[in-house]
């Protein structure tokens, strides 16, 4: 937070400035989530899974990474220089929440108004369409049953709980 706080200070020539540093040095790995602990009562069993995964995950977002940067993937082609900031600064807050029940009688609460994700790569958009895709075959499983369309809106609440675990 007080590092965020320090960067909405800047200026726009700082920012320009920053982002250019940050864009000749090229994609970064990910600091990791949670430390890697073998002290665990669970003989350490989680925390290496979690390692392992998390290994895993970086290991695919540097290689997709440097993969659009140029056709040999150990090269990396630093992209143009920003000249200028031409809008005002936004900031959002890093956040993960999901509303604890989506549907009521003949309600059913459907992207932002479910679930709030940071907006990193378009995540509250895909999950707002996956959704609506769900709810929707929610309301024809209850159409093509001759149901009110409540009747299988739990089937919408229980998929978008399994999908996003926030």
């Amino acid at each position: 937070p007080e590092h965020a706080k320090h960067l909405k200070e800047f200026e726009s020539p700082e920012i320009v400035n920053n982002i250019n540093q940050q864009l000749q040095i090229g994609p970064q790995r990910i600091q990791p989530l949670f430390t890697h602990n073998n002290n665990n009562s669970d003989g350490g069993v989680i925390s290496n899974l979690a390692y392992g995964v998390e290994k895993v995950l970086d290991s695919i977002h540097h290689g997709l990474a440097m993969r659009h940067w140029s056709d040999d993937p150990e090269v990396f082609i630093a992209p143009p220089l920003v000249r200028e900031v031409v809008s005002p600064k936004f900031t959002f807050p890093l956040s993960c929440k999901f509303a604890p029940q989506l549907t009521s009688g003949p309600v059913a609460l459907v992207g932002d108004a479910a679930h709030t994700v940071h907006p990193m790569a378009g995540q509250g958009l895909n999950l707002g369409l996956k959704d609506v895709e769900v709810l929707t075959q929610a309301i024809k499983k209850a159409h093509d049953s001759g149901m009110e369309p409540q009747t299988f809106l739990g089937d919408y609440q229980g998929d978008r709980q399994r999908e996003i675990p926030l």
